[in-house]
This record gives C-alpha cells, structure tokens and sequence, in this order.
C-alpha cells in the first residue's frame, strides 16, 4: 500500500456550503455542508480517481508525492 500526498483547496462559499478541490487531478472536487465533510467527501474521490488512474494503467499526475513507507501528516 502507498501513502499520496496531495494539496487541496478548500473554501466557503456565500450560501454557507464548503467547496475543496485537489487542482492536479482534474474534475476532482466536492462540496459539504462543513469544512470536514467537504475534506473527507473529497479524500474519498481522490482515493476512487487514483485507484481508478492505476486499474487502468494511466499516468499519475506530475505533483504527486508517492510514499513507499507508512506516514502521518500534520496541520499547525
């Protein structure tokens, strides 16, 4: 199993819902009704799109950080 690690964008919009998008992989983006759930709804389809990218045998995005070993990631 690989860690990817990725950048997200994450806004609020005027109605109060929350839009996050990861800018390197086209199209994948989401909204909720919270920040976290926007994150976790877009974790999730980033998870489908990459696992959907290798099935088939396609080129990952250049700005993806692969890791071979387990890893955390950390917000301060």
């Amino acid at each position: 199993m690989k860690t990817y690690l990725l950048s997200i964008e994450v806004e609020q919009e005027d109605d109060g819902r929350w839009n996050a998008a990861c800018p390197i992989l086209p199209g994948c983006n989401t909204w909720g009704n919270t920040r976290e759930e926007a994150v976790d709804y877009l974790q999730d389809a980033i998870r489908l799109y990459i696992e959907d990218l290798t099935a088939n045998h396609e080129r990952l995005p250049d700005g993806l950080l692969i890791l071979e070993n387990p890893a955390v990631s950390v917000m301060v």
